[in-house]
């Protein structure tokens, strides 16, 4: 009973809202103390998806602890600053005949060859950036000069320093891995994934944990045109054993030529199994959001 009031009135653990409404309906949100795998194949979007929950999270207060384990600091701030601008419609962009609330251009920004108004827009857009984030995000990149420690002792010690409420670790299989003791194929792998949910617990944190689904074969119908199918918890890459140590698994793909994905719940500890989240996704432009129902374009779902 006293754990039970403690939860009642928000003393014994929080809950971080997903970006994404029918998530929340789902699971209701990020809980304190798990860990949340997210899986696609190379280059479908789970970092952007991943990071969208994570500047969400900072939005509502938190502190926010991202390993960015194969990006560079300016391209993982890229993509969230091109994020953030289109969450407050900075400029208007019209993609295939449909006018959308959109961000900075992220490639422009990666190449320094944003247009001049654009530039001056920018710059105006980060001096008041703070303002709009409640939280903080604490950033190591791979290619901090520091940085060279990736182990689950250093994440402990990050976590500390910083007080961090939600960690990401973008990608479990760039970390330095924990001692094979098991003699098993993959034993290091099963190590790493158990001691960051044992993590998670101690530190009372949201940790999301990204890895890689094997690719598939037969995406591709007899026309040659891929279809959009998010990868099955059996084609998690690298280790299941963050399958199973994760208190809910999301699947993730994507076709960004047409501006659309699908989030799928592939387990859930708490409910949701098996539901579908669908996105409009038009990265460049930072526009990740769900598609709400009967809109046709969809609506930002605030993180709040």
């Amino acid at each position: 009973m006293d754990e039970y009031r403690a939860r009642k009135f928000g003393q014994s653990f929080k809950i971080w809202r997903s970006a994404f409404g029918y998530i929340n309906e789902q699971i209701g949100g990020y809980l304190s103390s798990n860990m949340y795998t997210w899986y696609a194949r190379s280059g479908r979007g789970k970092s952007v998806v991943v990071m969208v929950e994570a500047l969400e999270a900072a939005i509502q207060g938190a502190t926010v602890l991202v390993w960015a384990l194969e990006m560079s600091t300016f391209e993982w701030m890229a993509r969230a600053y091109s994020y953030l601008s289109a969450k407050a419609g900075v400029v208007t962009a019209q993609i295939d005949g449909v006018d959308y609330e959109a961000g900075f251009d992220n490639k422009a920004m990666l190449m320094g060859r944003l247009p001049e108004e654009y530039e001056q827009g920018l710059a105006e857009f980060l001096r008041t950036l703070n303002e709009t984030i409640a939280g903080r995000i604490i950033l190591r990149a791979v290619d901090d000069e520091n940085f060279s420690d990736r182990s689950i002792r250093q994440l402990e010690a990050d976590i500390a320093e910083y007080e961090a409420d939600v960690v990401v670790v973008d990608p479990i299989y760039y970390m330095d891995y924990e001692a094979n003791t098991s003699k098993t194929t993959g034993g290091d792998a099963a190590a790493t994934s158990k001691k960051l949910r044992l993590l998670a617990g101690r530190t009372k944190t949201v940790l999301h944990v990204i890895t890689q689904a094997d690719e598939n074969p037969s995406e591709k119908g007899d026309d040659g045109v891929r279809e959009m199918k998010p990868p099955k918890r059996a084609e998690i890459k690298k280790t299941k054993a963050v399958l199973e140590d994760a208190a809910n698994t999301f699947g993730i793909d994507t076709l960004a030529h047409e501006g659309r994905g699908i989030i799928e719940l592939g387990k859930g500890r708490n409910g949701g199994e098996d539901a579908r989240v669908e996105i409009v996704y038009l990265p460049n432009f930072g526009i990740v959001r769900e598609v709400t129902r009967g809109d046709g374009g969809g609506q930002f779902v605030s993180g709040f």
